[in-house]
């Protein structure tokens, strides 16, 4: 569940990491616009249709359905895991993982079919330093490494609320990439 930004996180390269240890799964992707915690929590108390759900089957094929609400989604299949991740330009200020995450885990919680579910923050990457993104001046001054350590810090904290599974730190994976030799 995240922004538009998130379907990078979760499609094509999950698939292909599960295909080469030998783990079937199927990805759903719901995404809205506007990704905030804060947006996801109005959307969901006010059951509005704003997501797109993109669903990737295990041999690839994809489908999609535009406007559905995030509860319709949850309660769709029999999910193992449900990934919560907060807007990339807000991810490193901690303000909507306090205010937000705590209601929108008890939201998830009480919804899907899997009483086993596991539920699991995202850690998104920093911007490029070449970015032209104007939440990048203005959050994190335009320092790429400022942005990396601010999420890397608010997903921490985040992951230590009850209910968060495990934190995927897809963010320090591409930013030790980004900083080592190779």
């Amino acid at each position: 569940i995240g922004d538009n930004s998130s379907k990078d996180a979760v499609t094509p390269y999950l698939l292909e990491l599960a295909k080469n240890v030998n783990i079937k799964m199927i990805i759903g992707n719901l995404t809205a616009k506007e990704g905030m915690l804060r947006d996801h929590w109005n959307n969901a108390t006010k059951r509005s249709p704003l997501y797109l759900y993109k669903l990737v089957m295990t041999d690839g094929s994809e489908a999609s359905m535009d406007n559905v609400t995030l509860g319709s989604i949850i309660k769709k299949e029999n999910w193992s895991y449900i990934n919560l991740e907060e807007s990339l330009p807000f991810s490193g200020i901690t303000d909507g993982y306090r205010n937000y995450l705590p209601a929108m885990l008890h939201y998830v919680d009480s919804l899907p079919t899997n009483p086993d579910v596991k539920i699991m923050l995202h850690q998104p990457w920093a911007y490029s330093t070449h970015t032209d993104q104007s939440f990048f001046e203005i959050n994190y001054d335009s320092d790429q490494e400022k942005m990396f350590n601010a999420i890397v810090n608010a997903t921490d904290e985040a992951g230590k609320l009850p209910g968060i599974y495990r934190v995927i730190p897809s963010g320090t994976a591409i930013q030790n990439g980004r900083t080592s030799y190779l």
